[in-house]
């Protein structure tokens, strides 16, 4: 397989998989380097095909122990798509590894992409440049797989930059193997720190490298809360399923605990959207919830929830909105496929819509209800007194009965209806309006009262809801509300999630109305924290949630 940009090709055309075996598993002692080890971390420069990360995986499933965990890291400025992958990777026998590998393949969206292979393996797959993903890390690297173009085609692979920021991430020992013997690299990779040995090369190639970090620690990842022992979960929502279910996989003994049960608050609705929410620049809290809404859509999937990607429309109602809308395209730099400015959008709508559109086609309704109650199935759910080595609050605005907190509750009311022109994507207008569900009806909402701590389903609010839907688009005909729903979010002050250690405490709070994604995800930022492996969103992202931002 050749790459257009770089005019070269992405494996020996001899073997890829032996020669992926020889240099990047052979030069880092693989298998023997992981033996005895509880966890090892790989990284590679340029993910390309996947083969690398295939045939790593499938070597740690043969070689190693139930105990044992693995977690693999690659960036890729130039993402292919499944298609390509599955044609690049025919020749070899990879499944089921292939299979799971595209199963989980991430939106083509720049940013992290946490994608959870098995059991004991992980996958961060960075979309982005090696020089802006790089310092985006905080984690120890045990084995780097060097397998960028070659360097006299993509020279930014192989620059003193890289080396420097490999030698700030690596691990005591850690080891680095590749392809290319060329001069300045070796004398690149020395000076930062690597004791270099110039290896017989795989087939026709005279030469490969393979080296270990000699350098100096540099003070890599941040020493995890606690690395094992009993975590108690306090909130059975999806922040708080989420968390559980994430460190019960990380190894931990997890209790989760909630007197009113599981979805007993805002997570209970039967209908909520997956959307993301961004900024017209690229920003922290953009990556955030970019990261947030593709894990999301690929784990609750994965789950067995049932889900509908019907894709979601944000219509354009005024001049902000479509300089956003514009902003969006223009500078996040989505592919095609997950994001597009729509001049008509009737058709995908279903129902007349008589201004432009954003569409997302990714975008999903599922079940709140549903998958809170999957995440809780295998889980300890317990009533009574919190009891763990180490507390995590997913109690929304109860969290301030621990931690000092500027979060409030929010009332939101959604109502259940039907229409007489039913649409078939979700379609978002500052309210939202879901596709007909299986008995006929939509899911419309919400209403937005900070203030008002009424739990009852109220008429009024319906009418407010209707108002807004039909003012938005007429073409909806005919309306009629079935009943309703009520529930409570957490919100910070700044309309941001709060993800962190706080005091004693891990929080994961202030999901708000993007809790569907951003709760999910966040329940992978608190099993990195407690355990010390590596975050799944870029540092940036994940300061953007820390507690200590209200302190400052």
């Amino acid at each position: 397989m050749h790459s257009e940009q770089f005019d070269d090709i992405y494996f020996s055309r001899q073997d890829g998989l032996a020669e992926s075996r020889y240099v990047f598993q052979g030069g880092n002692n693989l298998p023997q380097a992981w033996a005895g080890r509880d966890h090892f971390c790989i990284f590679e420069t340029g993910f390309g095909t996947g083969l690398n990360i295939l045939a790593v995986w499938k070597l740690f499933e043969e070689t190693t122990e139930a105990h044992q965990r693995l977690d693999l890291m690659s960036v890729e400025k130039y993402p292919l798509s499944r298609d390509q992958i599955r044609a690049a990777l025919a020749p070899w026998d990879l499944q089921p590894y292939l299979d799971r590998l595209l199963d989980l393949y991430p939106l083509r969206i720049p940013g992290f992409h946490r994608i959870n292979l098995s059991d004991r393996v992980t996958l961060t797959l960075i979309f982005d440049d090696v020089h802006d993903a790089l310092p985006q890390m905080n984690t120890a690297i045990d084995a780097w797989f060097l397998d960028g173009f070659a360097p006299a085609k993509n020279p930014d692979m192989w620059s003193p930059a890289l080396f420097a920021q490999m030698a700030r991430l690596s691990a005591p020992g850690a080891t680095l193997a590749s392809f290319t013997a060329v001069g300045h690299v070796r004398r690149g990779l020395k000076e930062a720190g690597f004791a270099i040995e110039r290896r017989k090369g795989f087939g026709w190639k005279y030469h490969m490298t393979a080296g270990v970090f000699a350098g100096p620690a540099q003070g890599r990842s941040a020493n995890p809360v606690r690395r094992s022992g009993t975590v108690a979960v306090v909130g059975a929502g999806l922040a708080g399923l989420s968390a559980a279910w994430h460190l019960k996989r990380a190894g931990f003994d997890v209790a989760v605990y909630d007197d009113a049960g599981v979805a007993a608050g805002a997570s209970g609705n039967s209908a909520g959207i997956m959307n993301p929410k961004l900024t017209a620049q690229r920003s922290a809290q953009s990556d955030w919830y970019a990261f947030a809404y593709d894990y999301a859509l690929r784990f609750i999937r994965d789950l067995g929830v049932p889900l509908r990607a019907c894709g979601s429309l944000h219509l354009q109602t005024s001049d902000d909105k479509r300089r956003k809308f514009e902003a969006y395209a223009a500078n996040l730099n989505w592919h095609a496929d997950h994001m597009a400015l729509l001049d008509d959008a009737s058709d995908v709508a279903g129902v007349p819509v008589h201004v432009p559109c954003l569409f997302y086609p990714d975008a999903a309704v599922t079940s709140p209800r549903a998958v809170c109650a999957a995440l809780a199935r295998g889980l300890d759910i317990r009533k009574g007194t919190p009891l763990g080595d180490v507390v995590v609050l997913a109690n929304g605005a109860g969290v301030k009965d621990f931690c000092d907190l500027p979060i409030e509750s929010v009332r939101g009311q959604v109502s259940r209806l039907r229409a007489s022109v039913p649409n078939k994507t979700n379609l978002c207008y500052g309210g939202y309006l879901t596709p007909e569900n299986d008995d006929g009806t939509h899911m419309c909402g919400a209403t937005f009262q900070p203030w008002d701590r009424d739990a009852s389903v109220r008429d009024d609010d319906h009418a407010r809801n209707v108002a807004q839907l039909k003012a938005a688009i007429p073409a909806i005909g005919d309306v009629s509300v079935v009943d309703g729903w009520t529930g409570f979010r957490a919100a910070a002050k700044d309309r941001h999630p709060v993800v962190g250690v706080c005091g004693d405490y891990v929080v994961s709070v202030a999901h708000g109305s993007h809790g569907l994604i951003s709760g999910i995800a966040a329940g992978a930022v608190v099993a990195a924290i407690l355990s010390g492996q590596p975050m799944p969103a870029g540092a940036d992202a994940i300061n953007s949630l820390d507690p200590a931002r209200f302190r400052k």
